[in-house]
């Protein structure tokens, strides 16, 4: 390499703009730098050297210690004093024809001393150029969903959410952090956006369900003892916040659903029925085997209204139905039926009276 080209090919790797148009290009630097090659065409040759340098070197694994490398200097440097030559050579020039050699080696030492500095002059640029460089701010998004009120949407990552009443969600995106992640409170069913270098990753009643691209249910109301997550496509990842589940309820297949005790951390995996768990999305109020506080909780959640109850149940309450046009009063004259009770429905305020 010419005197011209070793200079030019010490600048270009030594130049900011240079390294962050190699590590990350975009379209401005791409065209600044097309343009500049264009310009010198001679320097073309010289210009795919240092970008193959900055691309090939891995300057975070250098490990030269400060003695290794002051050594190494030193033997470069005092090369060209004949008493000590011979410890790069093992041989004393005697002769003049020796010479050509000592100053082909001495080119190739002075090109070795420029890759250790132009190293760590890029090393240190590094630092530099990340914290020049500007990084993309978390992009984050939150809904709440009053009494009775449902909704469908997408997240920013495209993503689409189906969010039950009563609920809410905080979502963040950190492109920092690798990660796509949404606090939940209440019921809501994601259909997540496939994208493996950011997995998606929610937070309910101490549990974090981790997906790539997947269809789930996630059930968390403060208000009931336990969390449930079930899968209808694709596979999950589970693991508690604080504590551990059991070792084969730590992953989901589809069909199937982790019913968590928030309470006593009994886990255990079931199989569910989409039509029963996921109905709500379709507004479908259902009931399977549900005892008599799971009843009062469901309409409770799905008309918007406070339950005062009278009395206890004498009976093992036991209910299952599905629910679509029916209203309150309707679902509790079915129920009357069954179990005797008696009640008074005034705006938000229910009072059931059990006999």
């Amino acid at each position: 390499m010419k005197g011209e080209d070793s200079d030019l090919m010490v600048r270009l790797i030594s130049d900011k703009a240079f390294i962050n148009w190699v590590i990350r290009p975009d379209k401005d630097s791409t065209l600044y730098w097309e343009k500049w090659q264009e310009s010198r065409p001679d320097h073309s040759e010289t210009l795919a050297k240092a970008r193959e340098f900055v691309l090939r070197i891995k300057f975070k694994e250098y490990r030269l210690s400060e003695s290794e490398n002051s050594t190494l200097l030193s033997n470069i440097i005092s090369s060209e004093e004949p008493g000590r030559f011979k410890k790069l050579t093992g041989t004393k020039p005697t002769h003049s024809n020796d010479y050509p050699y000592i100053r082909t080696l001495l080119r190739y030492a002075a090109m070795v001393s420029i890759f250790i500095l132009a190293a760590y002059a890029y090393r240190y640029m590094q630092d530099d150029v990340k914290r020049l460089t500007p990084q993309p701010e978390p992009v984050t998004f939150s809904k709440t969903n009053p009494k009775i009120h449902k909704s469908r949407f997408s997240l920013p990552d495209g993503s689409i959410v189906s969010l039950n009443a009563e609920s809410s969600i905080d979502y963040i995106f950190d492109f920092q952090k690798g990660e796509r992640e949404v606090f939940l409170k209440g019921e809501a069913f994601f259909e997540v956006k496939k994208n493996e270098k950011y997995p998606f990753i929610v937070h309910a009643g101490g549990i974090a369900t981790r997906a790539l691209g997947t269809s789930f249910n996630i059930r968390y109301f403060e208000n009931e003892p336990s969390v449930n997550i079930a899968l209808l496509s694709g596979r999950v990842g589970m693991e508690l916040e604080k504590g551990k589940l059991d070792a084969e309820n730590t992953f989901l297949l589809p069909g199937e659903k982790l019913i968590y005790q928030r309470e006593n951390g009994i886990n255990e995996k079931v199989k569910f029925e989409p039509m029963d768990d996921l109905a709500w999305k379709d507004g479908v109020l259902v009931f399977k085997n549900a005892d008599f506080d799971e009843f009062v909780r469901r309409l409770e959640h799905w008309f918007g209204v406070d339950f005062s109850i009278e009395g206890t149940p004498k009976e093992v309450w036991n209910v299952n139905g599905r629910f679509t046009t029916e209203t309150l009063r309707e679902i509790l004259v079915g129920v009357n039926f069954t179990y005797d009770i008696e009640y008074s429905i005034k705006g938000e305020d229910v009072i059931l009276k059990l006999k």
